[in-house]
């Protein structure tokens, strides 16, 4: 997939264009909490991302594999929305016929009602770092199934099948080093970000457990 021109004098470099688009816009203080968190946790080297909103055209650019990531709902860190019940999927990949598709969807709506225990007392700052944080742990956990072209989940870190309130706002969630490792292969490779699979979508989705 080709979009980008941003590329390092190694030639065997490979960006990623993480084109966002929202329904409702993110506080910049939010937006780069989320950025900084995704850089963080994705360890590939001779990986770099690369950022661009989907309602802004960019001539001319190219990059080695674009995913596309939306935003549902309000990203709001006050009125926060009622408990969200036992539907607790919080993003999800596309499929088309078994294939995984880099078309990722985060719901914020569910992820800031999991996160109303963990807002309540903190200041208006610190709940939007929050909230940044953990829509970078449920982005990142849909790149995974992208980016290593995997539907199967891991038993720890990031790329496990569910993440509680916790597990998306503390320091220190990562991805297990072999999560690393998948994806390290795939994109040394340069395949393109798709890969057969008959599980269903429910199955490959973020999800949040109960503490």
């Amino acid at each position: 997939m080709l979009l980008g021109n941003d590329r390092s004098d190694d030639p065997n470099a490979r960006t990623l264009a993480i084109m966002t688009g929202y329904e409702r816009p993110l506080t910049p203080e939010t937006m780069a909490e989320m950025r900084k968190e995704i850089e963080k946790v994705v360890l590939v080297p001779g990986l770099s991302i690369i950022w661009r909103q989907l309602d802004i055209t960019h001539a001319q650019e190219v990059f080695d594999h674009v995913l596309v990531a939306r935003f549902r709902g309000s990203c709001e860190v006050a009125d926060l929305p009622p408990p969200s019940g036992f539907d607790n999927v919080l993003g999800f990949t596309h499929l088309s016929d078994g294939v995984i598709l880099p078309f990722v969807e985060v719901d914020c709506e569910r992820i800031r009602s999991l996160l109303r225990r963990e807002f309540r007392g903190k200041s208006r700052p610190v709940r939007e770092l929050l909230l940044g944080r953990a829509l970078a742990r449920v982005l990142a956990h849909e790149l995974y199934h992208v980016l290593a072209g995997t539907s199967k989940h891991s038993t720890r870190g990031i790329a496990k099948a569910h993440m509680s309130p916790d597990d998306l706002v503390r320091d220190d969630l990562a991805f297990e080093d072999g999560d690393l490792a998948k994806i390290r292969l795939r994109i040394s490779t340069n395949l393109e970000l798709a890969a057969q699979s008959a599980v269903p979508l429910e199955n490959r989705s973020a999800k949040q457990t109960e503490e």
